[in-house]
Order: C-alpha cells, then sequence, then structure tokens
C-alpha cells in the first residue's frame, strides 16, 4: 500500500480544523473489503485514521495511519498509545505514521527525551518497528509498526516529489495476502 492516486482505489482521509498540518489519509486497493473503525469518542483528538481490511482465509487486518505534530501534548502521545495498545492485541496490526520522535536511536533503542522513552516502551511492549533507514536527513521519523513481522515485507523510503517530506512506500507480502 502506497499512497497514490487513481479509479483503483478507496479512499480514506481525516482532516483537523484550526491546524496548518494534520491530514491523513489512505488508499486501498479496491476489491478489499474494507471499512474505516470509528475512534472511541472518548479519547482526545488524534491525528489518525484506522481501515479494517477483511482477509481472504485470514483475518481481518487494521491498517492505521497517523501523524504526530512535533509539538503534540503528551496527553495526546499517551491517547494515542493507548489505542494502539488496544487495537494491537486483539488482531493483526500495521501503522504508518510521522511520529516525530528524532530523538530515537532505533539501533541502540535509546532516547533522550521522555516522550520519546514512553513511545519506545510502549512499542517495545507488542510492536515491530520495520524502517530500517533514515526517511528525513539522518533520523528515521516515518515509521512501520506492526504486531507482526510476517505482515509487512519490502519496506523502502521513496521520496515523493510533490510532498516536502519523505514517504515510506511498503506493504508487497500484506497486499498479497489478502
Amino acid at each position: 500500500m502506497i499512497p497514490m492516486t487513481g479509479i483503483w482505489y478507496d479512499f480514506f482521509k481525516k482532516n483537523w480544523k484550526g491546524r496548518r498540518a494534520g491530514e491523513v489519509a489512505l488508499y486501498v486497493r479496491r476489491g478489499l473489503a474494507c471499512q474505516e473503525v470509528l475512534e472511541n469518542t472518548g479519547d482526545r483528538p488524534v491525528e489518525s485514521i484506522w481501515v479494517r481490511i477483511k482477509g481472504g482465509q485470514t483475518r481481518s487486518t487494521v491498517v492505521g495511519v497517523c501523524y504526530t505534530p512535533p509539538d503534540q501534548s503528551e496527553k495526546i502521545d499517551a491517547d494515542l498509545l493507548k489505542k494502539i495498545g488496544r487495537v494491537s492485541r486483539h488482531q493483526d496490526l500495521i501503522i504508518m505514521d510521522d511520529f516525530n520522535f528524532p530523538d530515537v536511536c532505533w539501533e541502540t533503542s535509546s532516547v533522550k527525551q521522555q516522550e520519546s522513552h514512553n513511545f519506545l516502551t510502549c512499542l517495545a511492549d507488542f510492536l515491530f518497528q520495520m524502517v530500517e533507514e533514515a526517511t528525513r536527513g539522518l533520523v528515521i521519523l516515518d515509521l512501520i509498526p506492526t504486531n507482526g513481522k510476517e505482515l509487512v515485507d519490502g519496506v523502502k523510503v521513496v521520496t515523493m516529489s510533490y510532498v516536502n517530506s519523505s514517504c515510506c512506500g511498503v506493504l508487497r507480502k500484506f497486499v498479497t495476502r489478502l
């Protein structure tokens, strides 16, 4: 699943009013049974969209697309981590996100700030981070956490000419197993 336009895809998008940035979107190949998973209204607004994609003989997979602005509050970060925890324990999960934690060193699993430590601990508890090369400058900001390494194959960082940053292209194996 690489974000792209075309009549062969179902398009899911969320906008957040009052923010300069804050739009997330997901394209899913048409023909796959998919449905947006509505967020719990008790949570603070997390810039994310969650789509359940029904597999053939397998259970469903939830794909989440998130954006974590650099100035996001710790409370909203905590809500996002709770949401990821709830979803990942009961079904296959793949998340594509610009998490904006530049102080995380993925090779050593070390951090410099407490917010990043909370995030890294959450990931280490039940998710695998699949991006292994820098996505912006020398750091990995765009991540693909999953609760099943077999769900993601062929992660490649590509630069899109129409955006101001990098985007991770992904999911050869995921698409073929549906």
